[in-house]
């Protein structure tokens, strides 16, 4: 129930209270025809007050709200509620079939991501294959290396060994020869001391003769063993030379095996790399054609979110905005019409109820007289 329906069912039982009393005082002498035509004066004062003051406010603020605030606000959440469809049912659609995502794009991401990956796997495996090559290689060098070295040394070995022979056979083996011709020089000096008929001198004679046939033994004996040695000290040199180039050509195999190896390793990986550069080529090209025909159907939409936010959404907001402005001038009036209605109300109430206890004071004594006369007490 509204202030306007309550004031005017407080105005209805404040005149039924005074009519009561003017009725009950009709007959009696509680109430003076000055007191009632004051109270009825008053009556009509509020209520010509009300007639000519609350109720055109009332009047004129209801108006307001159910004939301009209303439909305004009714007609601004028809706005709303069309531009809220065309962002769900149009604008949103749009937005989502054209969220990024670009499924061809992907597509040709993934296969390229495949392709990478067996590349990459193929290159994995080239690696391990020449590391796998470096290493064995290297154990091979080193196997080769000690073996050459224990082959080696042992033939220098026996050659140094000679050649300490012959040092010795140099530096002493003629002392004993050089010793029996100082002994052979000195029995032929003894020798002319005696007769060549003598038997001293052929007793001496003998022993030259023997020491002689010795000596020459020996030498020969000695020159034998030197030469012996150094023959086979030159065939230990040739020996080691062919030994060393023999290991030069083992050491050589090896390198030679490796570098063919690692070429064909080598070979292997320019051929990826071209495969890379290839792919990543094709991917290029097919990126930026998608990536254009992408951009086109992305500024199509685009365009199309646009004509429609301005062609359909612009205008609906521009009038709800022209609504909103409108109703901020009523809500102006409304605010104006509710603080008249107020001070007018300020005004009223304290009169009306200034009536009510008036009226009410003159029922209470309508009452009593009436109770009085009738010889009946109240409670």
């Amino acid at each position: 129930m509204n202030i306007r329906r309550v004031t005017k069912l407080r105005h209805i039982h404040l005149l039924a209270a005074a009519a009561l009393v003017l009725i009950l005082g009709a007959g009696c002498d509680f109430i003076t025809p000055g007191e009632a035509r004051e109270a009825i004066e008053a009556g009509r004062e509020m209520r010509q007050f009300e007639d000519e003051t609350i109720r055109p406010l009332e009047d004129e603020l209801e108006s307001l709200r159910m004939t301009e605030m209303e439909p305004r606000y009714r007609e601004m959440e028809e706005l709303h509620n069309e531009i809220r469809m065309i962002e769900d049912d149009v604008l949103e659609p749009l937005r989502r079939s054209f969220d990024g995502y670009n499924p061809e794009m992907d597509a040709l991401r993934q296969e390229a991501e495949a392709a990478y990956r067996v590349i990459d796997e193929a290159g994995r495996e080239l690696e391990s294959k020449r590391r796998g090559l470096e290493a064995q290689s290297r154990a091979d060098e080193a196997a080769l290396q000690d073996e050459r070295d224990a082959v080696i040394s042992a033939a220098e070995d026996e050659k140094n060994t000679i050649q300490r022979e012959l040092n010795d056979l140099h530096r002493y083996g003629w002392d004993q020869i050089e010793e029996m011709s100082r002994q052979i020089e000195s029995l032929r000096k003894e020798m002319e001391s005696y007769p060549h008929d003598s038997d001293e001198y052929a007793a001496l004679a003998a022993s030259v003769s023997a020491l002689e046939l010795d000596m020459r033994t020996r030498e020969r004996d000695l020159r034998d063993r030197i030469d012996s040695l150094e023959d086979a000290q030159w065939a230990i040199g040739d020996r080691l030379q062919l030994l060393y180039g023999e290991y030069d050509q083992r050491f050589q195999n090896i390198h030679d095996e490796f570098n063919t190896a690692m070429r064909s390793i080598e070979d292997r990986r320019l051929v990826l790399d071209d495969e890379r550069w290839a792919l990543e080529d094709r991917v290029r090209t097919e990126q930026a054609a998608l990536e254009a025909e992408f951009r086109a159907q992305e500024e199509e939409i685009r365009n199309q979110i646009t004509a429609i936010e301005e062609g359909q959404i612009r205008p609906l907001k521009e009038q709800a905005s022209a609504i909103e402005d409108e109703l901020r001038t009523l809500n102006e009036r409304e605010r104006s019409l509710k603080d008249q209605l107020h001070t007018a109300r300020s005004e009223f109430e304290p009169k009306a109820r200034e009536l009510e206890d008036q009226v009410f004071d003159m029922l209470e004594s309508a009452v009593d007289a009436a109770e009085s006369t009738s010889g009946v007490v109240g409670p």
